[in-house]
């Protein structure tokens, strides 16, 4: 019985350290060259207890692109989220160790777009 109670101030602290990290945004680029910036990053809410983040990226124009991204705790997850994910038009999924990403855009040209997923890769790795 102790020896359960010996662990209780560990389990408190990496519980601390996992609620500090759900309120920190994923480490996306604010700019991407050569014309992409961040809009805004917010979360989005909860999957599966796990903090869910919206990104949005502007041009000087009118394209714009939507990043999903889900906090992932292991890869395995991520692939199973890939695997699961229905083809659309107009979307690209990527996932690290650590996020599953979605992209969605509007009004791009795909040189630029595939530097922006490329940087956001990059990353959230």
């Amino acid at each position: 019985m102790t020896r359960s109670f010996r662990c209780l101030p560990i389990l408190l602290v990496l519980g601390a350290c996992a609620s500090r990290n759900a309120d920190t945004p994923p480490p996306v680029p604010d700019a991407v060259a050569p014309a992409w910036h961040l809009k805004s990053i917010a979360r989005a809410g909860s999957l599966q207890g796990r903090p869910l983040w919206v990104a949005e990226y502007r041009d000087g124009n009118s394209a714009a692109v939507s990043v999903t991204i889900h906090v992932l705790t292991t890869s395995v997850e991520g692939l199973d989220m890939t695997q699961k994910l229905l083809p659309s038009a107009n979307t690209v999924a990527f996932y690290t160790e650590r996020y599953f990403a979605v992209v969605r855009w509007s009004n791009t040209d795909r040189a630029p777009l595939t530097t922006l997923i490329t940087k956001l890769e990059k990353a959230l790795k």
